[in-house]
């Protein structure tokens, strides 16, 4: 980790404190937690980098996690289009988005604001749109891994960034990832 943080450095990349939780006890959680953000945004998937991005920002602005929202906001604006998170955010009934992505969404937002009303029910428009189990997989462990880490930024407080840092620290997301 402490070379993950020398080499955003060495690329003008703002360092968050967020960085330095995973640093903390690296072992222990950092480094095991990373590899989980990892595979979750990274990995193979049906989904793109960019749709996944979106899902994290959509997720963490639902959670009211304005650090998230920033951080992952910059990545899927570079990785989709600004305009596209702008409208989402807005309003994600009418956003300019794919069928898949607009109820994947609902979904995610049905997770973030009513946990203890998701239900089989919630997949339902989902199947309609004969996305796979593990498309749907996905979607879900974006909402899990979002529920928990937008809630510790909060809890540890995390510096907001400014628009411009946030952009800086998301071109180094995209092209690097996260561990």
């Amino acid at each position: 980790m402490r070379l993950k943080m020398l080499d955003g450095l060495l690329q003008g990349a703002p360092v968050s404190d967020i960085q330095r939780i995973l640093e903390y006890r690296s072992s222990f959680f950092g480094a095991p937690f990373s590899a989980f953000v990892q595979t979750v945004l990274r990995g193979p998937s049906f989904w793109s980098v960019g749709e996944r991005e979106l899902f994290a920002t959509f997720a963490s602005f639902k959670n009211q996690c304005e650090f998230c929202t920033g951080a992952h906001g910059a990545v899927a604006a570079l990785a989709l289009n600004k305009d596209i998170v702008g409208a989402v955010l807005r309003d994600w009934h009418t956003a300019p988005v794919s069928e898949p992505v607009r109820a994947s969404l609902g979904l995610l937002e049905t997770m973030m604001l009513a946990p203890a009303e998701l239900g089989p029910e919630d997949v339902k428009p989902l199947l309609a749109l004969d996305l796979s189990a593990e498309a749907i997989q996905d979607v879900l462990a974006i909402g899990a891994l979002f529920s928990m880490i937008n809630r510790l930024a909060d809890s540890f407080e995390v510096y907001v960034f400014s628009p411009e840092d946030f952009m800086q620290a998301g071109v180094y997301l995209l092209n690097g990832g996260y561990i």
